[in-house]
């Protein structure tokens, strides 16, 4: 129900706060490559024929800058398998 007034009131922006107040933080971190890396493996290794690797790149490109994505899609094509990494640029229109 929170969520759902924030996001009614028009100066309310997700990803502005997920950009700016969250992903600033560890963006720059030299742990967030690993981090990618890791929960990319683990959600299409693990992830019971759901697209839960997919889902969790797509809300990375949402909130990256241009020049963010292009670094962060190295690093997920580089840790899942080409049909995920498919289903993640088809989901973006890559």
């Amino acid at each position: 129900p929170k969520m759902r007034k924030l996001k009614a009131d028009d100066k309310f922006s997700s990803k502005q706060i997920m950009r700016d107040d969250i992903l600033s933080l560890v963006a720059d971190s030299p742990e967030f490559k690993f981090f990618i890396q890791h929960a990319n493996h683990h959600l299409d290794k693990h992830g019971h024929n759901k697209p839960k690797a997919r889902m969790f790149d797509h809300a990375l490109w949402y909130c990256a800058t241009g020049s963010q994505w292009k670094k962060w899609h190295r690093w997920i094509k580089g840790s899942v398998r080409s049909r995920t990494c498919e289903e993640v640029e088809a989901a973006i229109s890559f």
